[in-house]
């Protein structure tokens, strides 16, 4: 089967809208976090009340939204400049490819669909399990050369380089 340039694009686009809506929805999906409290045992491990992580959580998830204009500001927690522009600029990038991809797959996919072509729903597919099946067998083979080479590229600074003692998050 070969594919047209119009199918490897509505792909592309809708494969990021998959990724980068998967991602949006878990990190704002609070009843995961919750369990994950007590599931790795975050209170016994920190010196955090499960009431301190949760609220401090909802204010990083509230912060991250891209239609909060406020400043982060945890309760218990202490955090760098350059901590506090990462987390900002992460959850931007991040939910403006998820608006920007579901806009343009929106788009895409009806002018397919309205002309009776659905070769892309399969590339879509092959495209959403073998991208992140080869990233993450790079993940596999060296995570920290992986992590580094995706945060250089992606940031024009060094903010993802966290200080433990300044950004305990």
């Amino acid at each position: 089967m070969t594919y047209s340039k119009k199918d490897i694009l509505t792909s592309i686009s809708f494969m990021l809208f998959i990724i980068s809506f998967s991602v949006v929805f878990v990190a704002f999906f609070k009843p995961l976090y919750y369990f994950d409290i007590h599931h790795l045992k975050l209170v016994e491990n920190t010196h955090y009340t499960y009431q301190q992580i949760k609220e401090n959580y909802q204010i990083l998830i509230h912060y991250q939204s891209i239609f909060y204009q406020g400043k982060l500001v945890f309760k218990d927690f202490i955090m760098s400049k350059g901590g506090r522009i990462h987390f900002e600029e992460v959850f931007e990038i991040i939910q403006i490819v998820c608006l920007l991809t579901f806009c343009t797959t929106s788009y895409l996919v009806y002018r397919q669909i309205k002309q009776k072509e659905y070769r892309f729903f399969k590339l879509t597919a092959i495209l959403t399990i073998v991208i992140p099946l080869i990233l993450g067998f790079f993940a596999f083979i060296d995570f920290d050369r992986l992590f580094v080479m995706f945060h250089q590229l992606v940031f024009s600074n060094d903010y993802w380089l966290f200080n433990p003692r300044l950004d305990p998050i």
